[in-house]
């Protein structure tokens, strides 16, 4: 919902009257597009950066003289959608895609970034009339990888100030700080709002290295204990019923098992075949036999396992094993394409640092105070332009 007298999002408040929330029915059901984005604090309060983001950029348009409320409501979304493109490309899946290398024969091999994404080869999924098709394999696989990287418990913020308690909550208690345990009677806690600045590093800011950002576990098999009994589903109380808690691990396996995945092995060969030179230029190659966790799968009598592993722990396995925190090639490559993908099939594709800095920079020229200094547009200096007192 957005105000029809200035086109911005409506916003909601925490219980000290601040827009520190989501807009929420009385149920408390968030009034925002996918009710997933409203599962956890962390997603929610993600949700509610880029409402901020847009009711920001409905400003700077409302300075430079447009007044009518549709016509900002549509630049600014059109504007954070652009923006969202970038940062996933740019900033998301550079952080997380593998680099290059030098094996021990002197061979070097080249960024999936660079080879995928900012060159645009080696193409897995069709690109048919803006139309996007997800692969099944990316979405009951490979990019789940990022649940091996959600940690045990975060720190939110500082209770009183810069300085002194830092509020933490585990895992478990950020499913029920937000969704349906709040409502309009009992609003989100100003306790549980989120300081960018735990989650972000802001380079030009004098004080970040007193705060020490959360950081995320690595891409690898050792997924934490919260994550095999995650609470339900609790972000949309009307749809289909959902258990009390979730195993992730079961989950991921047994939904590769239900869309009929191949075998990470199986799908490297293909790819292989299908695209030698990208293969060789990313150095893709099946995972050895001899690495320590086939090893234990022989020794425990799960042998078929050995050349048939279910894709997702395929990926999670070929990272711990190739990668220092970051994807392998077979599921480096899956991921890069697979959101190139999905920015291409809309009509706001914008792919390239230099494409958005002319959008973003060139109609937004506040947006230049807030660059964090560390090359192109992150998600910090979006942080920090929705609130400039992070870096103040």
């Amino acid at each position: 919902p957005f105000d029809q007298s200035n086109g911005k999002f409506i916003l909601g408040v925490d219980n000290k009257g601040l827009s520190n929330d989501l807009p929420r029915e009385d149920s408390g059901r968030a009034r925002i597009g996918d009710p997933r984005n409203d599962e956890n604090l962390l997603i929610a309060q993600i949700q509610l950066l880029f409402m901020k983001l847009h009711n920001k950029l409905v400003e700077l348009h409302q300075a430079r003289g447009e007044r009518n409320p549709r016509i900002l409501n549509t630049i600014a979304r059109q504007e954070v959608v652009t923006i969202f493109h970038h940062l996933v490309l740019h900033d998301f899946a550079n952080r997380i895609l593998p680099t290059g290398s030098t094996d021990r024969t002197g061979k070097q091999t080249e960024s999936v970034y660079d080879v995928v994404i900012k060159e645009g080869s080696g193409k897995l999924l069709p690109r048919n009339n803006g139309q996007l098709k997800l692969a099944l394999e990316l979405a009951g696989a490979a990019l789940r990888f990022g649940h091996s990287m959600v940690d045990t418990q975060y720190d939110l913020n500082y209770r009183f100030g810069a300085s002194g308690e830092k509020v933490r909550l585990l895992l478990n208690d950020l499913f029920h700080a937000t969704g349906t345990s709040i409502d309009r009677e009992n609003p989100l806690s100003n306790e549980f709002r989120i300081d960018w600045r735990f989650f972000f590093r802001f380079y030009n800011y004098r004080g970040q290295e007193s705060i020490h950002p959360n950081l995320a576990r690595k891409i690898d098999l050792s997924v934490n204990p919260y994550m095999l009994q995650i609470p339900g589903n609790n972000a949309a109380p009307d749809s289909c019923p959902t258990p009390n808690s979730v195993n992730i691990v079961e989950r991921n396996i047994q939904r590769g098992r239900e869309l009929g995945l191949q075998s990470g092995q199986e799908i490297c060969r293909q790819l292989l075949q299908r695209d030698s030179e990208v293969a060789g230029r990313i150095g893709l190659h099946p995972l050895s036999e001899q690495i320590p966790f086939f090893r234990e799968l022989k020794a425990a009598g799960a042998g078929t396992m050995i050349e048939n592993t279910p894709l997702w722990v395929y990926v999670l396995l070929e990272a711990d094993t190739q990668q220092n925190s970051r994807l392998g090639s077979l599921g480096g490559w899956l991921v890069a394409d697979g959101l190139l993908a999905a920015v291409e099939a809309t009509d706001r594709s914008l792919t390239t640092d230099r494409s958005v800095d002319d959008l973003v920079f060139g109609e937004s020229e506040a947006l230049q105070e807030y660059r964090s200094g560390n090359g192109s547009l992150d998600l910090a200096d979006i942080a920090a332009f929705v609130q400039p007192d992070l870096v103040s």
